[in-house]
């Protein structure tokens, strides 16, 4: 009571008189009797509404709930105790049976938790599923992939790596594979694939080139895997060693089934006359050995079959190019009349300028091996196609060398070609490449083809004098 207390009262005295009142209202709040502490709200009480005289007050009932879903509450004692409706009476329900699996709420005495309902065994069915063969439970799996046992992981399946195909194994063993073609049927003879045995004892370029063969035995039905192949052997000849390696491990055997195997395809085809081209252009006495297999004849049947391809076009000529550089080889050309092929690539492809200089190089060359070349020139009319292509490049040093040079021996043979250079327009442009080009090679073949016209010709002289020919041979003169 507040008389207990005054103002001089000290301040801990204060508090604890404050401490004592603050108890004894709560221990009066709420029975119902007459005091000055009737509907007092007391720090930390909840608040309540005022009630008459002798009114019992429910505290809990005042408590104002907050919106959502209800607590749950723990569950005491028996677990299959249930509380009825009726609030007079209460009654226990035991499950009938004594086992706890037997609940409908548990499982293996353990409360069963909320969600999709296990799937148990029914009586009579057998735990292993008919379907998959697998008992519940189970990840089921094919059997290439195992797995623990346990859920399967969500995504896409994994891909299954086929079976290898025979032959994929190309880097050893000492079997010839083939692939189900009779050895008697010729027609299909290039079909048979075959694999080069590597020794321990080889060397390093041994080694690789054998497995460039290899792999394209081991895959000759990938064209790309084909081309590849002819590339790489075809960079790798950069010596006579490495082409009688290639040529004697079955190199060139290996092009022509390709050739035979993608006759449409015209990279192969390309890149099968560049890798004989470059064989030849190292030792033109391979030359022997490529005719033997047939591809020369292949060579030739791939220009005829494609004759607007600029790349088989060239490539071929190349053939025909390194083949001139050994006299022993001029039977061979004739043999398949190769002059014929190439002056027909070259009129086919009149803008092509690498056709032209492959073309004119092996034309140069064979105007001196056979006597009947100048002849198929003049038949064809090839002078002034070659004459527009030396104006079209005339920074290029190789074509404009290998034209030049075409011109000087096709002018050193009769008065009637010389008549023909000069009507096609050439000694300007020979004139043109004397004063231009720097190459020592271009000099010299334009002074040739000048020094050829103007011979025993008057007309042609006087077309060199106009131009400036004079001067500009004097020029070259002091200067190389």
């Amino acid at each position: 009571p507040k008389s207990q207390c005054s103002d001089n009262t000290p301040l801990e005295k204060r508090k604890e008189s404050k401490i004592l009142e603050v108890e004894f209202a709560r221990g009066f709040e709420g029975r119902g009797t007459l005091g000055s502490f009737q509907g007092l709200h007391m720090p930390g009480d909840p608040p309540h509404a005022e009630t008459d005289v002798g009114k019992s007050v429910d505290t809990k009932e005042q408590v104002k709930r907050k919106p959502g879903r209800p607590r749950k509450s723990q569950p005491t004692g028996d677990p299959h105790h249930v509380e009825t409706n009726d609030t007079n009476s209460t009654e226990t329900k035991e499950q009938s049976s004594a086992s706890p699996s037997s609940s409908p709420s548990t499982i293996n005495g353990k409360r069963k938790q909320p969600g999709r309902p296990r799937k148990s065994l029914q009586s009579g069915e057998s735990s292993v599923d008919n379907k998959n063969g697998a008992a519940f439970g189970e990840n089921i799996l094919s059997p290439a992939h195992p797995s623990t046992p346990g859920k399967r992981k969500r995504g896409r399946p994994p891909k299954i790596k086929p079976s290898p195909v025979p032959g994929d194994e190309i880097f050893g063993g000492d079997t010839d594979i083939m692939n189900d073609v009779d050895e008697n049927d010729e027609e299909n003879a290039h079909k048979r694939r075959k694999i080069v045995p590597i020794s321990p004892s080889d060397d390093p370029m041994t080694v690789k080139v054998k497995k460039i063969i290899n792999e394209a035995y081991a895959k000759f039905w990938i064209p790309k895997v084909q081309d590849k192949a002819c590339e790489k052997l075809r960079k790798m000849t950069t010596c006579t060693e490495v082409a009688t390696k290639i040529i004697d491990l079955g190199g060139i055997e290996m092009t022509t089934k390709a050739m035979k195997s993608f006759p449409d395809k015209t990279i192969v085809q390309a890149e099968a006359c560049a890798l004989f081209a470059q064989l030849l252009w190292i030792d033109p006495t391979n030359a022997s050995k490529i005719v033997s297999e047939g591809g020369l004849d292949l060579v030739v049947s791939a220009m005829n079959r494609l004759p607007s391809n600029s790349k088989v076009q060239q490539m071929g000529c190349g053939v025909f190019r390194a083949l001139t550089y050994d006299n022993d080889n001029s039977e061979c050309i004739e043999r398949v009349n190769g002059t014929h092929v190439v002056l027909s690539s070259m009129s086919n492809n009149p803008q092509k300028a690498l056709v032209q200089k492959e073309g004119c190089f092996f034309l140069q060359n064979m105007l001196i091996l056979s006597k009947d070349t100048s002849a198929q020139v003049a038949n064809v009319g090839i002078v002034p196609i070659i004459a527009e292509t030396m104006a079209s490049k005339p920074s290029d040093p190789d074509i404009q060398d290998a034209i030049s040079g075409f011109f000087a021996n096709l002018a050193s043979l009769d008065e009637s070609s010389k008549n023909s250079i000069a009507e096609a327009g050439a000694i300007p442009l020979l004139v043109t490449a004397l004063r231009d080009c720097d190459n020592l090679d271009v000099k010299q073949a334009s002074c040739s083809a000048l020094r050829h016209l103007a011979s025993n010709k008057h007309s042609c002289s006087v077309m060199i004098a106009e131009n400036g020919g004079i001067e500009w041979t004097i020029n070259a003169m002091k200067s190389c």
